[in-house]
């Protein structure tokens, strides 16, 4: 009878741990934010903007493989072929269908190319039929706004279902250009925000349009990454939590619903990143790297 109770005993425990293992992997799942285009895009990805071709294309694959969704790539023709055959690896391999993946891509005015022949080369690198959201880099505003009706022109015809802008930190720089030259309005603005920079005045600035701000470098960038990684309040979570401090700075992004976009250079930073899934910051953790807003801009543009 001892033995029976034992193996009863022995089953529910069995069961409780399948339904918690069940329950954590429902909590690794990236949410989507809907964006005033109408479409949905993950809260989390990795970029891969800037890489060499070969590069690009493995680290796509294995982001895709992984389980990220959300893949910002291109800023180089190389980097768009590169990008393009990682997705298609990916599709092939049956690892993901082209709906579930959301591709955010950069593009600049400052080439002498045609923009119109510009965004359809892209496209073809990518060999993609259509790019989920274009964004735009401020350049320089004539061309920015050329650059800017002619990826318009693509939502029409489906080549590019969202928009956004990149760079204008600044709220009246941003307004001069979406009053003067945008029909479409943007459904993205894609600049710096990290614990120092938190960019509070441009967050309430676009609540009503519907635009969503995506971090870009969302660890701090150009290098100057340790600095924050070394901050005493960031380090102290990471200790607590078994956690890097780089995970600790994108729980924080991810609570503070931040779409982002961490760049990786290798295989153990797409691991590194997918594990801020599965915990969360406290609301007193959130308040205290909140506190560390300094308005400094670490990044250079």
């Amino acid at each position: 009878m001892k033995r029976c109770y034992f193996l009863i005993i022995l089953v529910l425990c069995i069961s409780f741990t399948a339904v918690f293992a069940e329950t954590g992997t429902e909590e690794q799942m990236i949410p989507n934010i809907t964006l005033n285009s109408g479409y949905e895009m993950p809260q989390f990805g990795i970029s891969c903007v800037g890489l060499p071709a070969d590069r690009a294309e493995e680290l796509v694959y294995a982001a895709l493989q992984k389980g990220f969704r959300l893949i910002a790539a291109g800023g180089s023709a190389a980097g768009e072929e590169g990008a393009g055959r990682g997705i298609q690896r990916a599709i092939e391999k049956g690892l993901v269908k082209r709906e579930e993946i959301f591709i955010l891509v950069p593009f600049s005015a400052g080439t002498d190319e045609n923009c119109e022949a510009a965004i359809q080369n892209t496209l073809e690198r990518l060999n993609l039929d259509y790019v989920d959201l274009m964004v735009l880099r401020q350049n320089d505003f004539p061309k920015d706004v050329e650059a800017w009706q002619a990826i318009e022109q693509r939502i029409e015809s489906g080549l590019i279902r969202s928009l956004g802008l990149a760079g204008f930190v600044d709220v009246r720089n941003y307004d001069l250009f979406v009053n003067n030259a945008v029909t479409v309005q943007p459904a993205v603005l894609q600049i710096p925000i990290h614990p120092y920079e938190q960019r509070q005045d441009m967050q309430e600035h676009l609540a009503e349009s519907g635009t969503v701000l995506v971090s870009d470098s969302p660890l701090g960038g150009d290098g100057e990454e340790q600095v924050l990684f070394a901050d005493p309040l960031i380090s102290l979570d990471a200790t607590w939590h078994r956690k890097t401090s780089p995970q600790i700075i994108l729980r924080w992004q991810l609570q503070s619903g931040n779409i982002i976009l961490p760049e990786v250079t290798d295989e153990a930073q797409i691991d590194e990143y997918f594990e801020v899934l599965d915990f969360e910051l406290t609301d007193e953790e959130m308040e205290q790297i909140n506190g560390l807003d300094r308005s400094l801009n670490l990044m250079f543009y």
